[in-house]
């Protein structure tokens, strides 16, 4: 009983002490401030205690931190307080840029893997935006920002050529958009050993200043993409998307030798080269056009995009040949019987192979004058058939043959 009033007594001295010392420290007062951390060290381990009473300034200065920054975290752990101060003072930061550090990683977990880490990238990115928040919080002056950034990135770990790039802009938004919006891939790209990528990176910088691409979503894309489509093989391709259809982008040129047309899509949030791939491989077996691999076509704003490279097919679309009779004017192709047969047999396979086509739009058949290949379809998903078929339907719920087989009378008057 005696030890334990000891050791009570002792560390009622040591709080007074403290206390008061925390009343020099902060003089400012905050009472619910004041009053967390007097209940926390009355409750706390001997360790805490004497960690703040043998670092009292530094200590305090720490539980401050992550008091104000991040109210989940363990302010009373020694090893947390310990790593706290050992960075304000590695780092020559003060409290204020550490609790906004903190609060922009999301908390002092995500912050201590950052921060802690040994992600250089990471930490680039971090102090980028730190910039950024204290330009609005302290409200400082476009020129104060543009020279913090500059600064910034004139030390940072860039390559020559991409700083040299960056300081080019004197424009706030402009270098937000690029050094903030561009996240971590810009450090991890600017500092890459390619010059191939160097050289791309300086066009995606260039053309995302001068607003040729025009968005953050657009950009931060281009950059999460550039070592992927780095390495596939490049095509010359001129554009030739019609604007019918969805959001596809369609062009022209030559692969390996062979006519070939290049398709990717406008999206930038899920992989629909992969679900082309996926089309044209089911459509293989029915003649449909024949899969190439994957190229990278460059757009007119200087991104390189991953497209799938597949056969040019040269004949005419049912939907335009139907459009064409529709005003009464000549068609482009002779719609035969073989084409009425080609039809024919393409439905039979189907219902025999108990597959189905999804999607069956007229402009997806392409009619033409290949007597072995009268009919080649284009970008339907094929799957199982789950109920007993109904022909080829098209969006009109229309059966296909009846608007080959119009085509075919209108062709013989």
């Amino acid at each position: 009983m005696e030890t334990i009033m000891k050791t009570y007594s002792k560390r009622v001295m040591i709080l007074i002490v403290l206390i008061f010392g925390f009343q020099g420290i902060e003089a400012q007062g905050d009472q619910c401030l004041w009053d967390t951390i007097k209940n926390e060290l009355i409750a706390g381990s001997d360790d805490v205690v004497k960690h703040f009473e043998d670092n009292m300034e530094n200590a305090y200065d720490a539980w401050r931190i992550l008091y104000k920054a991040d109210q989940s975290a363990n302010r009373l752990d020694v090893d947390n307080l310990k790593e706290v101060s050992e960075y304000a003072k590695r780092s020559e930061k003060g409290s204020n840029d550490i609790i906004t550090e903190i609060e922009i990683s999301g908390g002092y977990t995500s912050w201590r893997t950052i921060a802690l880490g040994a992600d250089t990238n990471k930490k680039l990115y971090l102090e980028a935006r730190l910039i950024n928040e204290k330009y609005y919080e302290e409200d400082w002056t476009d020129e104060l920002f543009v020279s913090k950034m500059h600064d910034f990135v004139k030390d940072s770990h860039l390559s020559d050529a991409i700083k040299s790039e960056i300081l080019k802009i004197n424009e706030v938004r402009s270098l937000s958009n690029i050094v903030l919006r561009g996240g971590e891939d810009i450090f991890v790209l600017g500092s890459s050993s390619n010059s191939s990528i160097i050289e791309y990176l300086q066009t995606l910088i260039v053309n995302r200043a001068a607003s040729k691409i025009v968005d953050d979503k657009s950009f931060k894309a281009a950059l999460s993409e550039v070592e992927k489509v780095m390495k596939l093989p490049s095509v010359t391709a001129t554009e030739i998307t019609s604007g019918s259809g969805g959001l596809g982008r369609i062009f022209t040129g030559n692969y390996e030798g062979n006519s070939a047309i290049f398709k990717f899509d406008s999206a930038t949030d899920y992989d629909v080269v992969e679900e082309m791939e996926l089309v044209l491989k089911g459509l293989e077996p029915y003649g449909g056009a024949k899969l190439y691999g994957r190229v990278r076509v460059q757009d007119d704003n200087g991104v390189w995009r991953e497209a799938v490279a597949m056969e040019k097919i040269e004949g005419k679309d049912l939907f335009s040949l139907n459009s064409s009779m529709s005003r009464n004017e000549p068609l482009s192709i002779q719609v035969t019987d073989v084409h009425l047969k080609a039809i024919d047999d393409i439905e039979k396979k189907l219902t025999d192979n108990g597959d189905f086509l999804h999607e069956t739009n007229l402009g997806d058949f392409m009619l033409t004058n290949d007597p072995d290949r009268p009919i080649v379809m284009l970008d339907m998903f094929v799957s199982k058939e789950s109920r007993p078929s109904r022909g080829l339907l098209d969006t009109r719920n229309e059966h296909v043959r009846n608007t080959i087989s119009k085509l075919v009378e209108n062709s013989k008057q």
